[in-house]
């Protein structure tokens, strides 16, 4: 019904170009930009010759906490600060809140305690787990920012399989080649 309600009113109306702009573009490709991203910084691959696939251990190095933000300056002048607080304003907060959504930043704490139900908390609950000695399980791991996260995402990947990922290799692949690859 609301969709067919909004679909019609629409066409009564005749504003297809709001509809599109301001329902059509963030849902299909900003949301899916944004939750591939999501997904993409959330789990790490495990090592190459892992054999064993079970235990905390393992479930433990699937995932880390991705913090956003940076290091205040410290003691610089007034153009560091102003680039700290820019990239604090338009680069990690939009990267917090359209893309790494809820509990994400703290996605180790659901795979240690999957069934928890201080979902509404996970920050604080990954923080009192940690400062408690996390019971039994390994120590929990983080990177700072969206863009070491994709890359520690790589680098899993790179030891789960060096044969199908040369990093090197990646920089020099023409964009034929790459859609060419797709192609087989």
């Amino acid at each position: 019904m609301l969709y067919g309600g909004s679909a019609a009113l629409t066409l009564v109306t005749g504003t297809w170009p709001v509809f599109l702009v301001v329902w059509c573009v963030p849902l299909i490709p900003l949301f899916q930009m944004s939750n591939t991203l999501r997904l993409c910084v959330k789990h790490t691959f495990p090592p190459a010759g892992t054999e064993v696939r079970r235990g905390r251990a393992y479930f433990a190095s699937l995932t880390n906490a991705i913090f956003i933000g940076e290091a205040a300056p410290a003691g610089q002048g007034a153009g560091a600060w102003c680039r700290w607080v820019a990239r604090m304003l338009f680069v990690h907060a939009p990267a917090r809140y359209l893309v790494l959504t809820g509990d994400t930043v703290v996605h180790d704490y659901h795979h240690r305690y999957p069934s928890s139900r201080e979902w509404y908390d996970y920050l604080f609950a990954r923080q009192r787990d940690l400062d408690s000695g996390h019971r039994g399980w390994p120590g929990y791991e983080h990177v700072w920012g969206l863009v070491p996260a994709i890359d520690r995402v790589f680098d899993s990947i790179a030891a789960a399989d060096p044969e199908e990922y040369d990093a090197g290799r990646i920089a020099s692949v023409s964009k034929r080649e790459l859609f060419a690859a797709f192609d087989d």
